[in-house]
């Protein structure tokens, strides 16, 4: 995988892919839950 390659992934699909699904969406903006808490 090159670093173009990388770039083309968006991150909320990658961390859905993970299992984080934002508990907020306002507009394009997606709001999570804070890990450390």
């Amino acid at each position: 995988m090159t670093i173009q390659d990388v770039k083309q992934i968006k991150l909320a699909d990658y961390l859905q892919s993970l299992g984080y699904t934002p508990v907020k969406q306002q507009g394009r903006n997606l709001w999570y839950k804070s890990p450390l808490r």
